[in-house]
């Protein structure tokens, strides 16, 4: 994705050209070298903001987990997440130890892009027991949604992940840059 040339600096592969992401520490981890520990599964009602977030009626519900994410034999994330029974009325187990995205498109959905915010955080008392870390461990909080070719939010997840790094290439906006010198 990126590379290194000795008093060269850092090149993007220009077939990584058209994605803004080109390096995710998460993502570069073989499947075989993943595995996710269920923590809880449920089926809920939809709070007032999730049916906003997953367009839902008030008697909707949602299946709310939370899992571990063990990379190379590390514990690094917690996600907590939401789908909606609308759209997938059965899950189990095994959807939440796999990927959510395989799930996805078994079930016949067409995944068209997700959404992600990442703000700096502390490990709680709670999180840092989970992934075997000391309270108040640096930690990126990572807000994510999934959406449908059909613009329909299909999960809505929060981890928190330690040990993790993302680089982006994004392009400059002008427009933007003009107005915020004009402040």
């Amino acid at each position: 994705m990126e590379q290194d040339l000795q008093g060269g600096g850092v090149f993007v592969d220009e077939k990584m050209r058209g994605n803004p992401l080109v390096y995710n520490s998460a993502t570069l981890v073989p499947y075989k070298d993943l595995r996710s520990q269920m923590i809880h599964l449920k089926k809920t009602p939809a709070a007032p903001k999730l049916q906003k977030i997953f367009d839902l009626k008030e008697k909707d519900m949602v299946w709310a987990f939370k899992r571990i994410r063990i990379m190379d034999h590390q514990k690094t994330q917690i996600e907590t997440g939401y789908m909606p029974c609308t759209l997938f009325p059965v899950m189990d187990r095994g959807v939440v130890e796999d990927s959510i995205q395989e799930f996805a498109i078994e079930e016949g959905y067409r995944i068209s892009h997700f959404m992600t915010n990442y703000r700096a955080a502390q490990l709680t008392r709670e999180e840092a027991e989970l992934l075997n870390c000391k309270k108040s461990t640096p930690a990126l909080l990572i807000k994510s949604r999934g959406f449908l070719r059909d613009g329909a939010v299909f999960v809505s997840s929060e981890i928190v992940a330690v040990d993790y790094e993302c680089t982006y290439v994004v392009p400059f906006n002008k427009e933007v840059f003009r107005k915020r010198r004009k402040q």
